[in-house]
This record gives structure tokens, C-alpha cells and sequence, in this order.
């Protein structure tokens, strides 16, 4: 799968769930949050990402072309891979690459009245794929699997505690647990009954050589994301796309270009906006974010960081 940086933190999906997301930074010429209704009734419901490599330069599978797409769907979104090759002397043509696309690998979001109960990657490969567990308001528990042709490896667990507006205010991560049963999950299913077993569970590793790990996360006075305290962070939500825009040097395949349905994401977005946004932040749901940053060298839209706050 194509390395896409994502980063992770962690925040349970609960009642506060009805209020505005952390990365509505706002919708003007500098950063522009589509939210999930927003996209509907634009009817955006796949995001194609086309690129050729330079002919010295081939991708991770040999392919020469690669094809990212992102369907949205009420319960699942897919981010995927299709690597294609194809003869030196092809011309672009939307219809015919598209119709070329095998599927390798990609990340799947599986969703339940808007709230995430799962996601990782799938495909060709190894990957995490992780469950979450809601005890309360306050406390929520990821469990992560390593699946694919990794196999065999045990389960990693995350706690996230939440303050009283509803935000995360600190992630830990534990040591693999000494009491690491791959039927734990299967027998303690009732959340309301089993987080005593699972803190049990999960502080039986911990010891002078085996301590969790904390990271502690920022936000403004709205409860806007500012990132990660000790870490990459903005000062404002004025600065948001520092968090995002992954690259100063975009535009130098021999061909590249983004495409919401068949259209290409800046007139699309010119023709339905009014204008071209810097970053684009499409929400998966409420607390993840999908980015796209504009290059004003060539007045195209480029694929920038992912932010998913629940890991």
C-alpha cells in the first residue's frame, strides 16, 4: 500500500459525538472542512488520486501508473491501492486506466450510525486492523491486531480517556499484556461488566522495564485539534495546514491528477465552492479527516496527511 502518513491518536465515540468536530477549522480560501452531510449533498461519493511514476522510478509492485481511490459509503469507506502497468507509450484517458484497476491493498473505515467501530488495512500485505471497546464517556479501549501475512502476532491495547468536553485528553499505550488471550475479547463481550478485567488485563506487563506510554494532546479554546503536546502542533487553528500538507514539492510526476467522480477535484471544487481552498479536509467521520492540499505552481490538488484520532 502506498505509505501515506497518518497521524494517530485516540478518542472514543460516545453522546459527545453530536457535537462539532476538532478539525472544523473553518471554510475559507485557507482551509476548507467538508463535512460528511456537506459532501453527500455535493454528491461526492468516490475520490480518485491518479499518478504516473518516472520511467526510472517504479512503484513498490514494478507498476509505472497507480491509482488511489476513496468510496464513501453510510456504514464502510475504503481508501485503496490499484497499481497498473501499462506500455510506455499510453495516453492518459480516464475511462481506460479506471477500467485496468485490480485491487492490492487499502484501508477500510466500518461505521454504524456515524460512529467507528473498526478500520485498518486489508489486501496484499500486513497491516493493523484495530477494534474499539466503549466503557464510558470518559474511557474507551483499541484493540489492535496485526492481520494479513503477518499473522500470529498478539494483541496491542490503547486506553483513551476523555476530559469533560468530550475531547481527548491523553492516550496510553500499554505493554503487550503478560495475560495476552486471544479469546479475552470474546469472552468479556459486555463492556459494562468487564473493564476492571480488561485495566486487570492490561496492567499485567506493566513493571520498572515495561511502562505505558503517554502522549498528552492540545486544543484551542473552540476544541479545535492543535496536535500532540511534546510533538508536531500548531499554535492556532489558523495554521492547520502545517498538520496536513505533507510535501512542498508536489507536481513532479509526469502526470498526476485528483478527481472527485470523473471530475477533476479543482474545478469541482471551483464550480462548487466559489473557489480553491489551500487544504481541503474531507471528514471520514467525526473524529478523522481525509486532506488534499492545492500547489499554486501548478493549480492542482495533491493527496497531503490523513489525521485519524482513534488508535
Amino acid at each position: 500500500m502506498k505509505a501515506i502518513y497518518t497521524l494517530l491518536a485516540l478518542l472514543t465515540i460516545t453522546k459527545i459525538g453530536v457535537s462539532q468536530s476538532p478539525f472544523n477549522y473553518g471554510q475559507n480560501n485557507k482551509v476548507y472542512f467538508v463535512s460528511s452531510q456537506q459532501r453527500d449533498s455535493l454528491g461526492i461519493d468516490s475520490i480518485y488520486t491518479i499518478h504516473q511514476n518516472e520511467e526510472d522510478e517504479l512503484g513498490g509492485m514494478g507498476e509505472n501508473w497507480d491509482v488511489m481511490l476513496i468510496t464513501f459509503g453510510n456504514e464502510t469507506i475504503s481508501d485503496d491501492w490499484y497499481p497498473i502497468s501499462l506500455d510506455s507509450n499510453f495516453k492518459f484517458d480516464f475511462d481506460s486506466i479506471t477500467t485496468q484497476m485490480q485491487f492490492l491493498n487499502g484501508t477500510r473505515y466500518e461505521l454504524i450510525e456515524s460512529q467507528l467501530l473498526a478500520y485498518g488495512g486489508g489486501g496484499y500485505g500486513s497491516f493493523d486492523w484495530l477494534e474499539i471497546t466503549h466503557f464510558s464517556d470518559r474511557i474507551s479501549i483499541v484493540a489492535t491486531d496485526c492481520v494479513g501475512h503477518c499473522g500470529g502476532q498478539p494483541t496491542r491495547y490503547s486506553k483513551n480517556v476523555f476530559n469533560e468536553k468530550g475531547q481527548l485528553s491523553y492516550t496510553v499505550t500499554y505493554p503487550i499484556p503478560a495475560e495476552n488471550d486471544d479469546n479475552f475479547r470474546e469472552n468479556n463481550s459486555d463492556a459494562e461488566s468487564t473493564l476492571a478485567q480488561y485495566e486487570k488485563m492490561l496492567l499485567s506487563n506493566v513493571n520498572e522495564d515495561n511502562k505505558p506510554d503517554t502522549v498528552f494532546y492540545r486544543y484551542d479554546a473552540k476544541g479545535l485539534f492543535l496536535g500532540p503536546i511534546n510533538s508536531v502542533y500548531i499554535e492556532n487553528a489558523g495554521d492547520a495546514k502545517k498538520l496536513f500538507a505533507y510535501s512542498n514539492d508536489f507536481g513532479s510526476e509526469p502526470f498526476h491528477q485528483c478527481y472527485i467522480g470523473k471530475e477533476k477535484m479543482e474545478k469541482f471544487v471551483a464550480q462548487s465552492l466559489g473557489f480553491t481552498p489551500e487544504l481541503l479536509l474531507f471528514e471520514i467521520y467525526r473524529y478523522g479527516v481525509i486532506s488534499f492540499a492545492f500547489s499554486a505552481a501548478d493549480k492542482k490538488y495533491y493527496r497531503a496527511w490523513d489525521i485519524i484520532l482513534e488508535d
